[in-house]
């Protein structure tokens, strides 16, 4: 009969499981904020696209909707990959924060992650306000 336990000596260290534990309360957290978003946004089909003045002006509109943020498509369904961070995980003020998230579509969310900005510009009308808002977040991050 095999022990239920690794062999002496390759236990993982304290460190390791506390990271583990940490990374899977992080994720909790944001799925319960993320929920919350879809929750609190109307249909997308009540989205009527315009012309904005600033990244301001387009952020607060868009994000009372389920819509691409950039494309102006309508969401139907709660995916995780619906949910772009506008900076990264090196703002850690800004992780949890709602002005810090958009929604997107999932090929809009991976190009926006790792792709080119000038592909992200071509895919839709908000990728421009995107990127603008993005810097006023960054400046407003770092006063």
């Amino acid at each position: 009969m095999a022990k239920p336990y690794p062999k002496k000596g390759v236990r993982k260290p304290v460190k390791s499981i506390l990271k583990t534990v940490e990374q899977e309360c992080e994720q909790q957290s944001l799925l319960s904020l993320f929920v919350g978003i879809w929750q609190s946004r109307e249909p997308g089909s009540k989205f009527v696209a315009r012309e904005y003045e600033s990244a301001e002006e387009w952020f607060n509109h868009t994000s009372k909707y389920r819509v691409c943020a950039i494309t102006y498509q309508s969401l139907y369904y709660f995916d995780v990959w619906n949910f772009m961070h506008v900076l990264t995980r090196n703002y850690t003020k800004l992780r949890e924060s709602e002005k810090n998230i958009v929604l997107g579509t999932r090929a809009v969310h991976t190009e926006y992650d790792g792709g080119a900005r000038s592909k992200l510009l071509l895919m839709g009308p908000g990728a421009k306000w995107l990127l603008e808002y993005r810097e006023k977040l960054k400046s407003e991050y770092h006063k």
